[in-house]
């Protein structure tokens, strides 16, 4: 996985894992909590690695 932590918004608890949520890039997020919606259950999710010069 990633090396980020959850820090839960209301008691400040940091977590390694978080049952509640999970992590997901920022430019693609709507479309996968969509398809988890949807009930398309995603493991893991990249909007990409483009480099701008």
């Amino acid at each position: 996985m990633d090396n980020n932590y959850f820090i839960d918004k209301k008691t400040f608890q940091v977590y390694e894992d978080y049952p509640l949520a999970f992590n997901c890039d920022r430019k693609i997020a709507k479309i996968i909590a969509k398809l988890n919606s949807l009930g398309y259950q995603t493991k893991s999710s990249c909007e990409g690695h483009l480099k701008y010069y």
